[in-house]
């Protein structure tokens, strides 16, 4: 299993982005890891359910097929998909309602792509960030003690306890 963060911004194009992204994630993983012809035509056909229907249970069924020829394979694959621990920052948040978009993000990654989905924080919209790259400055050296510079290194810690209690877990899943 990896851990993965995904920077969003809270417009609705970027949110239909964000779904498809995770669904391309998940069977391309899929795809990456079951890397054998005869597998990929259940791939294939379980991308097209999708569509139109719930994808976990479309990952339910080409891992399904998989496992009447391949057991040990679907279930690495499965342990794969079903753990991608995937962390949400949205970026440029301009109200609450922004600011509380990833835990809405995350409730529809759990319960239609894959679980573990987990929210790092958001990082406030402020023009001085354009402005000061265009400046050539870095924001957080210009503008040190700002909100924005505060909830960026808030969402950088958030990332580095996730990161290390995911590295605990995956050590302990070794031994």
């Amino acid at each position: 299993a990896d851990l993965g963060a995904l920077v969003v911004t809270p417009d609705r194009s970027a949110m239909e982005l964000t779904y498809r992204f995770i669904k391309a994630l998940i069977f391309r993983r899929l795809k990456a890891e079951a890397d054998w012809p005869l597998f990929e035509g259940f791939i294939d056909e379980g991308l097209k359910e999708s569509r139109s229907g719930d994808m976990i249970e479309a990952v339910q069924r080409v891992l399904e097929k998989i496992a009447k020829s391949a057991s040990a394979l679907a279930d690495r694959l499965e342990r794969e998909i079903f753990n991608l621990n995937t962390q949400i920052v949205v970026n440029n948040a301009r109200d609450y309602q922004d600011q509380s978009l990833g835990h809405a993000v995350c409730d529809v990654i759990d319960k239609f792509y894959s679980p573990g989905c987990g929210y790092l924080g958001y990082v406030p919209y402020d023009q001085r960030v354009i402005t000061s790259g265009n400046n050539g400055r870095p924001f957080v050296v210009e503008y040190r003690s700002s909100e924005t510079v505060a909830r960026l290194l808030l969402v950088l810690e958030q990332l580095l306890k996730v990161t290390q209690a995911f590295s605990n877990k995956s050590q302990m899943n070794l031994i």
